[in-house]
């Protein structure tokens, strides 16, 4: 299995933009990547949208969609390109993939290479059984591909990235 690491989400509103300096919430409180919780929406709205504009040009922060499968505008293809187009990586909930109605189109976007993490939003051990039917349902390949571009986000987040760019690769 993956390498296990611990991340706090970033609630995304407004009041964040009072700081200069929004690197002490991204990953190891030096990097390009945050962890970004979104406002609960059935559509996309302008207001997201543009906090996340916002995170990616005047802040040179990589968003990670926490958990886009809570999100019924992030669940629409349309509007998560629109995200990755922006730079954003998407996270999803291993734990989902039990649900019937959600599993074909996340495996539809693994598939794709539209996510990048895969979490599990552990709370409690009551998580545990929703999380290994989950995981039943991952290919190996998928498991593979998902872990690295995790160890990319990790590489780079760990990097003076003032020189680099914000692609993500692989390896």
């Amino acid at each position: 299995f993956p390498q296990l690491h611990v991340a706090a989400e970033v609630y995304l509103e407004p009041i964040i933009f009072n700081n200069n300096d929004l690197t002490p919430l991204t990953l190891d409180s030096k990097g390009k990547f945050m962890l970004t919780e979104l406002l609960y929406e059935d559509e996309l709205t302008h207001s997201t949208e543009s906090m996340v504009r916002q995170l990616v040009y005047s802040y040179n922060i990589v968003p990670i969609l926490a958990h886009i499968d809570r999100y019924p505008f992030l669940m629409k293809e349309k509007n998560l390109l629109h995200f990755l187009d922006m730079g954003c990586v998407a996270q999803m909930n291993v734990s989902s993939l039990s649900s019937f109605f959600q599993r074909k189109k996340l495996l539809k976007y693994i598939e794709k290479g539209y996510i990048g993490v895969i979490g599990t939003d552990i709370h409690n051990k009551t998580y545990i059984p929703r999380i290994k039917e989950g995981l039943s349902y991952l290919r190996e390949d998928d498991l593979e591909y998902v872990t690295n571009v995790s160890r990319g986000i990790l590489k780079k987040s760990k990097k003076d990235s003032s020189n680099e760019s914000s692609d993500i690769v692989a390896d």
